[in-house]
C-alpha cells in the first residue's frame, strides 16, 4: 500500500509517512506513529484493535516486568495531537478497557488504492509472523 485517501482533502502516503492536505500544511508522522496509524487502518472491517496487539505491533516482544500501557497511551495522545493539526480531530476512538479503532465516520470516507486494498486478516498475518519470530 502506498496511498490512502483519508478524506477528499487529505491523503496519506505510507512510504513517506506523510499526510498531504489541501487546507493545512503537510504532516509527517514519526516511525512509531505511522506504525500505530497503519495498524488501525488495516484492522478487519474497522474492528477495534486490542491494546495488547497494538503494543506487540509497536514494540515487538515485550518484557513481562514492564507495563507498556502508559507508553501506548502517550503514543496515541501524541498521534491524536498530530492528526488534529490537519483537521482529523476524532479519527481515533478509544474503546474503554479494550483498545482503539478508526472512527466509523472517517472509516466510510477512507479509500485505498485499488491494488492496495487491505486483505482480510492483515493483522492476523502480522501476528503469525510475530509469533514465529518470538518462538525463534
Amino acid at each position: 500500500m502506498t496511498k490512502v485517501h483519508i478524506t477528499t482533502n487529505i491523503e496519506y502516503d505510507t512510504q513517506s509517512r506523510t499526510f498531504t492536505c489541501r487546507h493545512h500544511d503537510n504532516l509527517t508522522l514519526t516511525h512509531t506513529q505511522s506504525r500505530c496509524f497503519e495498524a488501525l487502518l488495516h484492522t478487519e472491517l474497522w474492528q477495534p484493535l486490542h491494546k495488547d496487539e497494538l503494543i506487540t505491533i509497536l514494540w515487538g516482544k515485550c518484557n513481562n516486568h514492564f507495563n507498556y500501557e502508559p507508553a501506548l497511551i502517550q503514543k496515541i495522545y501524541l498521534l491524536r495531537k498530530s492528526l488534529s493539526s490537519i483537521g482529523l480531530n476524532d479519527i481515533i476512538v478509544t474503546i474503554p478497557r479494550f483498545g482503539y479503532k478508526i472512527n466509523e465516520k472517517h472509516a466510510r470516507e477512507i479509500r485505498f488504492n485499488k491494488e492496495d486494498t487491505p486483505r482480510k486478516g492483515f493483522i492476523s498475518e502480522i501476528f503469525d509472523k510475530i509469533s514465529v519470530l518470538l518462538r525463534a
